[in-house]
């Protein structure tokens, strides 16, 4: 007695190929790959560039990877900017740069980001723990706190490129995380005391504790 054809999952044709066994065959793998190349979004994600401690050469490969790539969503993922001089830690004189400084430094790096991307490409940004620095210092200096003008997304020009912010709070009790999630995937900066994170000398318990959190 002859063994029974294999069935595709897809469109339950048979083969004389495969015996008594699931598959999918060539015309359907081919419609699928189809599907998932026109509904697979293209995303990057760049992270920790510390203006204005940059590294020029590898943020002019990044200029070059997105207008050759074109991804239709960008993330910068915290840490744009350093915030050396907001910072409580003992300070070197010879990295002493004012915040103006980083702040027209970050804008002209956000409009490139724009003009490379394009129009359509959605741009986000998740605030790290060292743009909250700004955050930490309004804080200690309460007569500045609620002025508009010192707020991050104004300073940065967001809105002006078309960026959305993902804020996150120091405040204990907070409700803004800074987490985005695409499907499956969880994007943060990646600070314990501000995103949850959760550090290991294994990286898949790194991911487990942190999700937990």
């Amino acid at each position: 007695m002859d063994k029974q054809r294999g069935k595709c999952i897809k469109c339950s044709c048979r083969t004389r190929h495969v015996e008594n066994e699931q598959f999918i065959c060539l015309k359907c793998m081919e419609n699928l790959e189809q599907k998932l190349s026109t509904s697979q979004e293209n995303v990057m994600v760049i992270s920790d560039i510390h203006i204005p401690f940059q590294d020029d050469n590898a943020l002019n490969c990044v200029y070059n990877y997105i207008s050759t790539n074109k991804p239709t969503t960008l993330i910068i993922n915290g840490d744009l900017v350093d915030f050396y001089g907001l910072s409580v830690f003992d300070k070197n004189p010879e990295r002493r740069h004012s915040v103006q400084d980083e702040i027209t430094k970050a804008v002209t790096v956000l409009n490139t980001f724009r003009k490379k991307a394009g129009d359509k490409c959605k741009i986000y940004m998740t605030e790290g723990n060292h743009e909250n620095r700004l955050q930490k210092y309004l804080w200690r200096n309460p007569e500045l706190e609620g002025l508009q003008a010192l707020e991050l997304a104004k300073l940065l020009e967001l809105k002006q490129n078309n960026i959305k912010f993902v804020r996150v709070s120091s405040d204990y009790w907070k409700e803004e995380t800074g987490h985005m999630k695409l499907g499956d995937l969880v994007i943060m900066n990646g600070d314990s005391r501000l995103n949850g994170a959760s550090a290991s000398s294994y990286s898949g318990y790194s991911s487990k504790n942190t999700m937990r959190n």
